[in-house]
């Protein structure tokens, strides 16, 4: 693929579909080669832009994001819009017809209509709607210029331009003008080059519909589409989309591993290149670590982010999960448990990037990113069984002093219960905050003080035999 005029336009909102001023990927068939993998913006697969439209709202009302009563009056609106750009003869008539057989049973449905009758109800009217659209505007169908054999909705173009007589007069009155505005088109600019202009305009309406603006230049063409893929996944709404849309096969798979994978081979490179120490696209493990927890759960990612934020290695990801537990914990649980799952995506991300975008250059980092990510899982292993040990011996209680070395100063600090107690933690809060430096010097001084005067410190360091002190470093 040629990239130096490829312009990304706008992502479809369930990450399905990249809108691109040459055509559509779409990230079903990221694996087919040859030059037909776009769908180009012609009258011919305007059928499959409308089953984009159908299929995003499918997927979004089957994820939770949208309600029933959105959900059912999507065609509707669909057949409006439409309507409004071509503005065919007896657009009143198609309405009422399109209503009568298709609409007013989607005005009847509920919450507690089978959904099996719900989804057959309402593929029924984005069914009528594709009728309409196929006839409407194609311009290699007869009954685009006859409306002959359409039963009773409207009439051709050209029986429209011509038969404007035989019209009520106040539709006359209503799309005279039309008529009349429409025949001098086509006759200044050919059948073929308006019928293109309303193709345009419909397929405009496909892309509002179903997505994000979002325009990239060609020389940061793959920098835009991956940053852009990362912001709107971590949105609200994509997050939802993707979680819900997991479940739908093959839907789910092909979002884990386009959008998760592909971001996890981008954030190596981006780590290993040099080129992003600083500046927009500035590379970080909290995002490697999350690209690979997507990859095995989406919806973990999302609430990672927020737990999660300044964490600068896989090392400090083990020690947190030792330590603190919680998210941390489930994360480092499931990357252990997910090696090859989160490989797999890599494998595949590579495809997509080498096959789909014509990326040769960055698939060599898809074997570099799974030696990452393997090596940085150990690592978290690692400091997670390391951390635990130590934990599991200070039991917590602080029973005896223990000392500690300040980051910052170098000093030696002995934490007591006293101490402790002082500054309102129990032990192991405690010893945490003081050798992690959430507890700032100031504090521990106050707390050192107040301890003192209190006489509880005291006792406690009488304690202290000679051989613990040498252990501890204190003589």
């Amino acid at each position: 693929m040629d990239n130096n005029n490829l312009q990304l336009l706008s992502i479809s909102l369930d990450v399905k579909y990249i809108f691109t001023n040459k055509g559509i990927l779409e990230t079903s068939s990221v694996f087919q080669k040859g030059d037909d993998r776009f769908i180009e913006y012609t009258e011919n697969n305007l059928p499959l832009g409308l089953e984009m439209v159908k299929e995003h709202h499918q997927t979004f009302y089957n994820a939770g994001q949208i309600s029933l009563l959105e959900y059912s009056n999507s065609p509707r609106k669909f057949l409006y819009n439409i309507v409004e750009i071509l503005q065919p003869k007896g657009n009143t008539t198609i309405i009422k017809e399109w209503e009568e057989v298709y609409g007013n049973k989607l005005l009847l449905i509920n919450e507690s209509f089978d959904k099996l009758i719900v989804e057959s109800r309402i593929n029924d009217a984005w069914t009528g709607v594709q009728q309409i659209l196929e006839w409407t505007i194609n311009p290699f169908n007869s009954d685009f210029y006859t409306g002959k054999n359409f039963g009773e909705i409207g009439s051709g173009i050209v029986g429209g331009v011509k038969n404007a007589a035989n019209w009520t007069v106040d539709q006359v009155k209503k799309g005279g003008s039309w008529v009349a505005n429409q025949a001098t088109q086509i006759g200044q600019k050919g059948l073929l080059t308006w019928a293109g202009e309303k193709v345009t305009a419909v397929w405009d309406s496909v892309k509002n519909a179903i997505s994000k603006a979002w325009n990239c230049l060609s020389n940061n063409f793959f920098e835009c589409l991956m940053e852009g893929i990362r912001d709107f996944s971590f949105s609200a709404i994509g997050m939802g989309v993707m979680v819900g849309i997991t479940f739908i096969q093959p839907i789910g798979a092909v979002v884990d591993v386009v959008v998760f994978g592909s971001l996890l081979i981008w954030d190596v490179y981006k780590m290993l290149s040099g080129k992003y120490e600083s500046g927009k696209y500035k590379w970080s493990w909290i995002d490697v670590i999350i690209d690979a927890v997507c990859c095995i759960l989406p919806y973990m990612g999302k609430i990672f982010k927020s737990a999660a934020a300044g964490v600068k290695s896989m090392t400090e990801l083990g020690v947190k999960a030792a330590t603190e537990g919680g998210i941390f914990k489930k994360v480092l649980t499931y990357l252990k448990g997910g090696i090859g799952k989160i490989t797999s995506a890599i494998g595949q991300g590579v495809k997509w990037i080498g096959e789909k975008l014509g990326l040769t250059w960055l698939t060599k980092f898809g074997s570099k990113a799974k030696s990452t990510i393997v090596k940085g899982i150990e690592q978290a292993s690692s400091a997670e069984a390391k951390t635990g040990l130590s934990v599991a011996k200070s039991s917590f209680k602080l029973t005896q002093p223990i000392s500690v070395i300040l980051k910052k100063s170098g000093k030696t600090v002995l934490i007591t219960a006293a101490l402790c107690s002082a500054l309102g933690l129990d032990g192991w809060s405690c010893k945490h905050g003081i050798e992690s430096g959430k507890v700032s010097e100031a504090q521990i001084a106050k707390a050192q003080e107040e301890a003192l005067k209190s006489g509880k410190m005291k006792s406690q360091l009488d304690k202290i035999s000679v051989s613990d002190a040498e252990a501890q470093g204190l003589i």
